[in-house]
């Protein structure tokens, strides 16, 4: 797995931890500064997650974005006081810290496929010598430049 992606990812389950921990610990208040750092780094991860094309990551990245929208959302919605926040944010933090933790599990253990650019970007067929723009494996376009670039390729 590439290093920038991991530590991304790692970072965000971080910001999870310390929003979490400062809820419990300091005010329900901090979700101000802590809120926007998940969804920062749910965007960081998603952008990993889509150049990997990384199903996985992409879900890590999505549920960092959506916890901080849900929140924000349902205390806007419910007009809550910092003080009627509290206990609701620490159910839901709690129930998304548990899920958000299988999740990262799951990234880890299914890392993205890389591929080499003589490679088909989804399923790693070589593309030497195609004369098709089309692979002959899977049926994903490559794109002509590449296929141009190695068309005359020995394999």
């Amino acid at each position: 797995m590439p290093i920038f992606y991991a530590i991304a990812l790692v970072l965000g389950a971080v910001s999870v931890v310390i929003a979490y921990l400062c809820i419990i610990f300091i005010d329900v208040e901090t979700v101000l500064g802590t809120g926007p750092a998940i969804a920062i780094m749910g965007l960081i991860v998603i952008g990993f997650a889509t150049r990997y094309k990384h199903k996985s990551g992409m879900i890590d990245g999505i549920s960092l974005v959506t916890i901080v929208v849900l929140t924000t959302a349902i205390t806007w919605l419910l007009d809550w006081s910092p003080g009627e926040a509290k206990a609701p944010f620490l159910i839901i933090g709690g129930t998304y810290l548990l899920a958000q933790m299988g999740i990262l599990i799951t990234v880890f253990l299914n890392p993205p496929v890389l591929r080499e650019e003589w490679q088909c970007v989804d399923c790693g067929y070589p593309i030497y010598g195609l004369q098709s723009a089309q692979c002959p494996e899977c049926g994903s376009v490559i794109h002509p430049a590449l296929l141009e670039k190695y068309r005359d390729s020995p394999v």
